[in-house]
């Protein structure tokens, strides 16, 4: 398990006014859509601002019968040439780790993921399966199909979808005349993951430019849909969902109007389907079912590098075993003992073997993250007044138990029952964001790291420069670097934004890329160097091969990644 350095919402500030219109409160500015895509379905929510109501959006199938559903499934049908079928599903955690892009005819597009040992897919294939699943709410209406990359995508069923308590004429003039869409993501989310959300959501049409859509974490919608008011007493937010585990104070400060500044967030790359892991790998991996680990390093329970999580993940992905485990989750959440049957042999899991091995592991090392966190924001756990724990993996009861230890004075609200966190929560949360502004973090939008790396290439020249010196150059050209310096130290520290050259050593999922003379220059070394009196300076070439390749990947999408977003303030 890895976790980033927190984000801590007091190092924000305002944005560049210069480039950030400010919408009116007209009736066109009436409509508003919360979308939250999550690992295992998408939900979705809109508010009618000048009620301030928020209408669930459902789903109906040709085979459902009249049912309706507020969570669609991610699982899209890949139909190769060869006439095979596939599916794709848990893609989510794939659109953080690069920005798929094509060479030219002469090279394979990039990057190629290896999710199964027979399943190697282009990464843009699962960027377009989830525009498939948002075409189903979009003004135009779901597509039957998308022709990818890799063949055709189609949904398992027919979608059509509505909102709970609008007609379908009100349902339609809604989409019609979206003003924009707020849409979840990590506390730590690349900019990669946000440029191909935007990305997306603008391919299935819901809306027309990318400053009309917002990233908005999951932790702070969870908050929203439990609040009423954003001047709340100390909260902690846990988001336990299949990929990532959210943890989120908000609050602390009572002086004042809640702002994203009192927001302090960080993300755990543990989750669900890790547990899922862990169990096999503590119960399983002994009797040999299914599969052949002696050449995979198992992972630690509760934590371990991702790179032996990811590979162990590959392995099974086509293996009966997660689909059992999966099968049994319910009875082991209730504490019950449960014994798998795969290829005539049993495997007994208990409850206290479960948590002694793999659930206790799982919250020592939340309940260090959590006191890294609190530090940092100067609370001690007796000034948490409230505790909000949703999703899947926060129905384990050692989990709150350990919370009620932990935060001794907060009340607890655990949202974790199966029709209740699997459908609009985080989607009601997200969509109540216009009425509260205050709560959205401008400037880390506007300033993404592929415009600040473009932006740092181009202030340098043959001299080496000081940080005052850099940060000077930037401002000349209009970047205002209090609401970026940590992310511009960063990378003048040799730490290229994550994704922007994807590579096997993020993930084994990713395969080599094949040989190209940009990809080659600029992973001879470093772009950018420190000298003896602290200075920086810049290496020529690789930053002509960079400012190519940020060029190359402009033209393929509606963002230009060496420009500032200009996001609509609301």
């Amino acid at each position: 398990m890895t976790s980033e350095t927190p984000s801590l919402g007091g190092s924000d500030l305002p944005p560049d006014q210069s480039v950030v219109s400010t919408l009116g409160d007209d009736s066109s500015n009436r409509w508003y859509l919360g979308l939250d895509v999550g690992t295992t379905g998408i939900s979705a929510a809109l508010l009618d601002r000048l009620t301030e109501t928020v209408y669930p959006i459902y789903w109906l199938s040709d085979s459902q019968e009249g049912d309706r559903i507020f969570r669609l499934p991610s699982r899209v049908h890949l139909h190769r040439k060869s006439g095979e079928t596939e599916v794709l599903q848990g893609f989510k955690p794939y659109l953080s780790w690069a920005i798929p892009h094509h060479f030219g005819e002469d090279y394979a597009p990039c990057p190629m993921l290896e999710v199964s040992p027979t399943q190697k897919l282009f990464l843009g294939t699962f960027k377009q399966a989830l525009q498939l699943l948002l075409s189903t709410i979009s003004p135009q209406g779901g597509g039957d199909n998308i022709n990818s990359q890799d063949g055709d995508l189609t949904l398992p069923k027919n979608y059509q979808s509505a909102a709970n308590g609008l007609t379908d004429q009100e349902f339609k003039t809604a989409l019609d005349s979206l003003a924009g869409v707020v849409v979840g993501c990590p506390s730590q989310a690349s900019h990669a993951y946000g440029f191909n959300l935007r990305e997306t959501i603008l391919a299935a049409g819901l809306v027309n430019s990318p400053s009309q859509i917002w990233m908005v974490e999951d932790a702070i919608a969870t908050w929203l849909n439990e609040s009423e008011s954003p001047t709340d007493e100390p909260t902690l937010i846990i988001d336990a969902g299949a990929a990532t585990t959210e943890l989120m104070v908000i609050g602390i400060s009572q002086d004042h109007d809640l702002t994203y500044a009192d927001c302090f967030g960080v993300s755990v790359t543990y989750g669900g389907y890790d547990v899922n892991l862990d169990i096999i790998c503590q119960f399983c991996a002994e009797n040999m079912i299914d599969w052949d680990g002696s050449y995979l390093v198992l992972p630690t329970p509760g934590t371990s590098p991702r790179t032996h999580r990811d590979r162990l993940q590959q392995k099974l992905i086509l293996s009966a075993l997660i689909d059992a485990i999966e099968s049994q989750k319910p009875s082991l959440q209730a504490g019950k003992n449960v014994t798998i049957s795969l290829q005539g042999q049993e495997v007994k899991v208990t409850s206290n073997e479960l948590q002694r091995r793999v659930l206790v592991p799982f919250v020592q090392n939340l309940n260090r993250e959590l006191n890294n966190l609190i530090s940092k924001v100067g609370v001690s756990p007796v000034g948490i007044k409230r505790a909000i724990c949703r999703g899947g993996n926060g129905s384990w009861s050692v989990l709150s138990q350990w919370l009620r230890q932990k935060l001794p004075n907060a009340t607890m609200i655990s949202i974790t029952d199966p029709e209740s966190w699997c459908n609009y929560a985080i989607a009601k949360g997200l969509a109540r964001i216009p009425l509260f502004p205050e709560l959205l973090n401008y400037s880390s939008q506007q300033y993404g790291d592929y415009f600040l790396l473009s932006e740092l290439l181009r202030v340098f020249g043959d001299l080496p420069l000081s940080i005052p010196e850099v940060m000077t150059r930037l401002e000349e050209r209009g970047v205002n670097t209090r609401c970026c310096k940590s992310q511009i130290l960063a990378i003048l520290k040799g730490q290229l934004p994550p994704g922007f050259i994807p590579s096997e050593l993020d993930t084994p999922l990713i395969v080599p890329i094949s040989k190209h003379p940009e990809i080659d220059i600029i992973n001879q070394g470093a772009i950018f160097y420190q000298d003896v009196d602290s200075s920086y300076f810049v290496n020529l070439e690789r930053s002509e091969m960079c400012l190519q390749y940020l060029d190359k990947l402009s033209r393929e999408y509606h963002q230009v990644l060496t420009e500032p977003l200009a996001i609509v303030q609301l």
